[in-house]
């Protein structure tokens, strides 16, 4: 039998890889380390903070566009069967015009499902400007911790770029889906594609909570970090599921 191996409990442990940020956030159960917003004070924790956080939002903008240029266009019209429906990669499947139904096989109509790909995106970059431009940097302005504080607000980029590696190869995945059975997993691929759309908001949301909260002193986010944080799950998670289910609707 294999001892439990130990809580976190030095930032520089905590944010050892990009991935282990994302591993750590998201297992809500372990304690965070206690130096989270004040180790990370040396000049080389900034120099590998701005590399993780370059390289995290880089790949998450080359993702956003794959999903919404690619993904968003690309769907399958049946040559037998139900001939009279095609079904995008994302989302549900729509009538066929009889006057200019596209080819059999696959087809690529640009932005068919760009709306269900921007409320994935566009809440998600948008929540993360707030936080990450605005409200962490002109809380901490003047306390003397606020370099280590920025270094791990960097490091935090890993956790969407992970966060749209699993949206992405997700909606990869509705393709042999589609190849299957076009019609018989489309209940399934709908399903399957509100729970990506879940993991755009709900691990950020998630982690800032988390955060906000072993805020204790409002250091890093303010006196009145309760009440903006309650304007940000509106505009990043109420919103955009208000959104997504007239979009699936």
């Amino acid at each position: 039998m294999t001892a439990e191996k130990s809580p976190v409990t030095n930032v520089h442990e905590w944010v050892r890889t990009p991935f282990s940020v994302r591993r750590n956030i998201v297992k809500v159960w372990r304690r965070l380390p206690p130096d989270l917003w004040i180790g990370l004070s040396l000049p080389e924790d900034k120099e590998r903070a701005v590399r993780v956080e370059r390289r995290s939002l880089t790949g998450v903008a080359a993702m956003a566009v794959l999903l919404l240029a690619c993904f968003a266009g690309v769907g399958y019209q049946p040559s037998e069967g139900v001939v009279d429906r095609s079904f995008p990669v994302l989302g549900k499947s729509t009538e066929t015009s009889a006057s200019t139904p596209p080819p059999t096989g696959w087809y690529y109509q640009p932005l068919q499902s760009a709306s269900l790909a921007l409320w994935v995106i566009c809440p998600t970059f948008a929540g993360w400007a707030f936080v990450r431009l605005l409200w962490i940097p002109l809380v901490a302005a003047a306390a003397p911790t606020r370099d280590a504080t920025l270094n791990l607000a960097r490091q935090l980029g890993a956790v969407y770029f992970y966060v749209f590696v699993m949206i992405v190869v997700g909606a990869a995945l509705m393709i042999p889906l589609i190849l299957v059975d076009a019609k018989g997993t489309e209940t399934f691929r709908w399903y399957f594609w509100c729970f990506l759309f879940g993991e755009s908001f709900f691990v950020p949301g998630a982690m800032w909570l988390r955060l906000v909260i072993l805020d204790r002193s409002g250091h890093v986010f303010g006196a009145r970090r309760y009440q903006i944080l309650a304007v940000y799950l509106l505009l990043t998670v109420v919103i955009p599921i208000i959104g997504m289910v007239k979009e699936l609707d």
